[in-house]
């Protein structure tokens, strides 16, 4: 682990000494690091088993099957299951929980502040900015962000036929790496929003429309981070948004698998 060490330490320089270092220089470093770190750095089994192992990717192909990508969001239904075990009252039972839980794939208390600091920039705004400055790594980026920002304004929990006839629909227009970004926000979508409107029944479609989207963007950004590992696949190094994010994003995303570092970002955002 001695990667995530490394990723540890830098981190810690960016936030103490962020104006010294700009995006975009730190956004190539990382971008550079993640390409060429062995995959052996991730081992994570649940993480190998949803990337095949490449040096390089050609972007029309697809990284996930269908069956990888629902497996993510069956995962991230059942992480939030196993958050919620201590019947959290607030962020530090999440927390504590979250530590204990997480114990074995060596998540920090440190990695967890550092996240939740930057947890509340997981939006669609944010993922598509990533997109626009990895533009390269995809097929159609215009077309994808036009696809993410028009499932994005859809309540799910009111128009979920509508989600999924708009996911046929896209099957058809996206490709590759593409399709796979827009499948597993829209998957994650689906199975955020039927685990949410049946654990607080009483929430409003808004306030859980805004956990839905933590949780579809967040997954996105983990795939990201694991695929710049197991392949030329660069966006995570551009995620923008500020100090730390990149470092703190590529530590936690790599230590778990995709569907458990989304369900981080909604329970953090359901008790804040």
């Amino acid at each position: 682990m001695l990667l995530i060490d490394l990723l540890r330490s830098i981190s810690n320089l960016i936030l103490m000494k962020n104006n010294n270092y700009s995006v975009k220089s730190i956004a190539i470093f990382f971008a550079s690091m993640m390409m060429f770190t062995s995959c052996s750095q991730y081992d994570n089994e649940n993480n190998s088993d949803e990337l095949s192992k490449s040096n390089s990717h050609n972007k029309y192909e697809r990284l996930l099957t269908d069956e990888d990508i629902n497996q993510i969001g069956v995962s991230h239904n059942e992480n939030l299951d196993l958050l919620f075990v201590n019947h959290p009252q607030n962020l530090l039972d999440v927390k504590e929980r979250a530590l204990s839980l997480y114990d074995g794939d060596e998540l920090t208390e440190e990695d967890l502040d550092n996240y939740f600091e930057v947890a509340n920039q997981f939006n669609m705004g944010y993922l598509t900015s990533i997109i626009t400055e990895a533009e390269s790594d995809f097929v159609n980026p215009a077309l994808l962000i036009e696809k993410l920002n028009e499932i994005n304004e859809i309540n799910e929990i009111m128009n979920k036929t509508e989600l999924i006839a708009h996911e046929n629909n896209t099957r058809e227009q996206l490709v590759g790496v593409d399709l796979d970004t827009y499948l597993i926000v829209s998957t994650v979508f689906q199975f955020s929003g039927d685990f949410w409107s049946t654990k607080f029944p009483e929430a409003s479609p808004v306030v859980v429309q805004g956990w839905r989207e933590a949780d579809g963007i967040s997954a996105a950004i983990g795939f990201f981070t694991l695929a710049a590992a197991f392949s030329a696949i660069s966006a995570v190094g551009v995620a923008t948004g500020g100090t730390g994010v990149i470092a703190t994003v590529t530590i936690v995303a790599s230590l778990l698998n995709i569907g458990a570092f989304a369900a981080l970002a909604s329970i953090w955002s359901a008790f804040d």
